[in-house]
């Protein structure tokens, strides 16, 4: 299973909806935590051509070229070049005229020739993983394209006219040289998604504000130092991603995202959050680790639908934690931050499944923690445990538990009432022997006791006493 905690609670959440999109996932190998269906077209909308998600023709068979699909030209609805090494796109190309999907990804291509404007019945359009510097004008012929994919080219110019793809829902513009935006981009009117991911932008483009039916935007690893207060008229906003940047503060306006339900802000440089903050009562996941926040509002608590809170990695002795009451919170990451102890309105987390607080401070096992009843996962690596309380044996639900380099001796009775553990992580602490109350945990599958003084002669008991356990001595 993966180990890290968001994408563990991504795949938990998004299962059933992936089971339904599952077709368009592998179509156009796009996936983004939280995504909704494309926009439907307003009601009263007569015009013919506005995207209908009819599953595309299936076509299983491949070609070299363009040149050797053209036999099959007449009926073809996709065709998939992807990783043919690929130097241009060929003028035969005007000959597909049925073609919807185009995936011309991971090829040597330089340019989209002109040509490009003759299939006017594509709907996606794949040209990641080349060498593009331009986004030509001829591109806004292609009038049903409601998803572009150009991530990782060197594009550095797109043509204004793009702002003619009056059905373009998806852009993905990732990994290029961009810093700036045409003028009439922010005409797009069904806009859905933007990806411009590590690209050159020192904020976020006027252009990009004024979108204001975008529902997900992301530009992590950019150069973005500031929030223009502008940010607070994206109002349709869902997700936002701004990772790995340079944001020291988040303006008041961030409050008026009232249906944002997911915000993305680790790797940045902010030390504290503003009041309006609160007003995000929406949000359910919030990632704030790898920064340098040293104070919350006090009434964060609003936050109702809160599920996964992230504020690893902000390293600050004085890091306040009574303002985490957030009746929902299923995931609550705390690593590397010099925790000593927690508050006692911690046991209120009554929904938490999965705790982490490896790397803090911590000599004594937190007994707030045994009061949580549905807790699954609970990480406490690198810590300075002398000792684990027999009470953690109420954790009925406990699956996996992580104790690595603590200076921990022995493991108490109760633990034997773990009879849903699964994983057991000991290594690096000074145990020498394990109870026979071990045997009795018949889900366990894993235990690790690397880096202990146990001798040769303990370790075939406990491999007797545990023969259907993985060991890791």
């Amino acid at each position: 299973m993966n180990s890290n905690p968001y994408i563990r609670f991504v795949l938990k959440k998004s299962f059933p909806f992936l089971l339904k999109i599952i077709f368009f996932i592998t179509l156009i190998n796009y996936f983004s935590f939280g995504q909704k269906p494309f926009l439907k077209p307003k009601k009263g909308n007569s015009d013919s051509t506005a995207p209908k998600l009819t599953p595309l023709q299936k076509n299983n068979k491949t070609y070299e070229s363009v040149e050797d699909a053209l036999k099959d030209a007449d009926e073809l609805i996709t065709l998939n070049l992807s990783g043919k090494r690929v130097s241009e796109i060929s003028s035969s190309i005007i000959h597909f005229k049925k073609l919807e999907y185009l995936d011309l990804s991971s090829n040597l291509i330089t340019r989209i020739p002109p040509e490009i404007a003759q299939l006017s019945n594509l709907r996606f359009l794949v040209l990641s993983n080349n060498k593009i510097t331009e986004i030509p004008a001829s591109i806004a012929s292609l009038q049903r394209l409601y998803m572009l994919d150009l991530t990782n080219n060197r594009i550095v110019h797109i043509h204004q006219k793009i702002s003619e793809l009056k059905l373009l829902q998806l852009l993905k513009l990732g990994r290029n040289f961009l810093d700036s935006l045409p003028t009439g981009f922010s005409r797009l009117p069904m806009l859905y998604d933007l990806n411009l991911d590590e690209n050159n932008f020192k904020s976020i483009p006027q252009q990009v504000i004024w979108c204001h039916q975008l529902r997900t935007l992301s530009m992590n690893k950019n150069q973005i130092e500031k929030l223009s207060p502008g940010i607070g008229e994206m109002q349709n906003l869902a997700k936002l991603s701004l990772v790995d940047n340079k944001i020291t503060e988040l303006p008041k306006e961030i409050g008026n995202l009232k249906l944002l339900t997911q915000l993305e802000l680790q790797k940045n440089k902010i030390t504290a959050l503003p009041a309006e903050f609160v007003q995000l009562q929406e949000l359910n996941i919030l990632i704030l680790s790898d920064n340098k926040i040293s104070s919350f509002p006090k009434n964060m608590y609003r936050l109702a639908k809160l599920e996964f809170l992230d504020i690893s990695n902000n390293k600050n002795e004085n890091l306040p934690l009574d303002w985490i009451k957030f009746p929902k919170l299923e995931t609550l990451n705390l690593n590397n931050n010099k925790i000593k102890s927690l508050p006692d309105n911690f046991t209120e987390l009554n929904s938490l499944k999965s705790l982490l607080l490896k790397d803090n401070l911590i000599s004594i096992f937190p007994k707030e923690i045994t009061y949580l009843n549905k807790l699954e996962m609970l990480e406490l690596s690198n810590n300075k445990l002398l000792s684990i309380p027999g009470e953690i044996g109420n954790m009925s639900e406990l699956k996996t538990l992580k104790l690595d380099n603590n200076n921990l001796f022995e493991l108490p009775v109760n633990l034997a009432n773990l009879k849903k553990i699964q994983i057991i992580m000991l290594n690096f602490n000074k145990i020498s022997q394990l109870p026979q109350f071990l045997s009795q945990l018949h889900s366990l599958k894993s235990l690790q006791l690397r880096d202990n003084p146990i001798p040769d002669s303990e370790k075939e008991k406990i491999k007797f006493m545990l023969p259907k356990v993985k060991l890791m001595f």
